[in-house]
């Protein structure tokens, strides 16, 4: 019985909560700074900025972007938001594909 209560009260993310209750101090004032004060409204700056939302946010790199993104996406059924495909995981900087110049193989981004 106690077993079940304990899991009913385990709070699941949602659109309204705030920032600050799901995410570490420092991340929530970042988005703080950007007006970003609940879930929802990080998914709607997320969504209308796409792949690179990350960048107006002080100190957010690609890196913190992706797990912060891959959460929200872990988390779309409770917060009643999905994060749209064009805001991606995959770090713009790292080469992902091979491609073949005059016979050599080389990946995006190599020098």
């Amino acid at each position: 019985m106690v077993e079940q209560g304990a899991a009913l009260t385990v709070a699941q993310p949602d659109a309204r909560h705030p920032v600050g209750m799901w995410f570490r101090p420092s991340v929530s004032r970042r988005h703080k700074s950007e007006g970003l004060s609940t879930l929802g409204d990080l998914l709607g700056f997320y969504n209308r900025r796409g792949g690179r939302w990350w960048r107006p946010l002080p100190c957010v790199g690609a890196g913190r972007a992706r797990h912060i993104v891959a959460w929200l996406r872990q988390h779309e059924a409770s917060i009643g938001e999905r994060v749209v495909d064009e805001v991606e995981l995959d770090d713009p900087r790292i080469a992902t594909e091979v491609v073949v110049i005059d016979g050599s193989r080389s990946a995006f981004g190599a020098a």
